[in-house]
């Protein structure tokens, strides 16, 4: 049976979907949903529910600890959902949250979809004009400023996680957003994975500097003094990303 964690009206309607198929939410899942992604441990899929475009993940859990978390309500889903409602009421877009729900050893975590929204490294990928690209590098640093203005931070600040939809610009996969001004380790750590992962894509320099120009600017401090700041940060991330991909791209920083 399942268990309502957050989001009781969504939820509901999230149950009446599954169904009799509410045991196994893995296979429900693959079978009525468009998989974005999955891995060994947990699954993406966009679907409707209730007539609404949704993005479900479904977290299973890794070992059995993790089961015995979650039944106390503690969980990365749970963490996520409520990390969303905080960041929309500090004033930052971020996807709605709609439910959490517990099946089983795992838990699914239901939020809104984003029409027609892209992230950044498939449009990086998909080829784009220097005007365009330094307008996305533009809207990435004041949407990351921002975000550290308000005193978050998000914990993967990666390409893949900022959502570029018309005029907004949102951060997305919220399960280690943290508290910390612009000056705190986790702001620093923000900033060095989003040059990593940069320098793996190979952005020019350029566009680059229109990122940490955009980002400096919102915040009212000397660009020239970021690298300096996030020096640490950075060559750690740099070294296990080496270590796992291997030398790619070129330092920009």
């Amino acid at each position: 049976m399942s268990q309502i964690l957050r989001g009781r009206e969504w939820a509901r309607a999230l149950q009446a979907a599954l169904g009799p198929q509410e045991s196994d939410p893995a296979t429900w899942l693959a079978a009525n949903g468009d998989i974005i992604k999955r891995d060994s441990h947990s699954l993406v899929a966009l679907l409707s529910v209730d007539g609404r475009a949704c993005f479900l993940k479904y977290y299973g859990a890794k070992r059995a600890s993790q089961g015995l978390l979650l039944r106390f309500g503690r969980s990365r889903g749970i963490a996520s959902y409520d990390n969303a409602l905080a960041l929309r009421r500090a004033g930052l877009d971020v996807p709605e949250p709609l439910a959490c729900l517990r099946t089983g050893p795992g838990l699914m975590l239901l939020t809104e979809a984003i029409d027609g929204a892209a992230d950044l490294k498939t449009l990086w990928l998909a080829g784009q004009s220097n005007t365009r690209l330094d307008a996305l590098m533009a809207s990435a640093g004041e949407t990351l400023a921002r975000w550290h203005t308000r005193g978050f931070t998000h914990g993967d600040s990666k390409w893949s996680n900022f959502l570029f939809a018309g005029e907004r610009v949102l951060l997305v996969d919220l399960e280690g957003v943290g508290r910390g001004s612009p000056a705190s380790q986790g702001a620093r750590r923000d900033l060095a994975r989003f040059v990593v992962n940069a320098e793996d894509m190979g952005l020019p320099a350029p566009r680059f500097q229109t990122f940490l120009d955009s980002y400096a600017g919102l915040l009212g401090v000397d660009a020239g003094a970021i690298p300096r700041r996030i020096k640490p940060r950075l060559e750690a991330l740099r070294r296990r990303h080496r270590a796992k991909y291997g030398e790619r791209g070129q330092q920009l920083l």
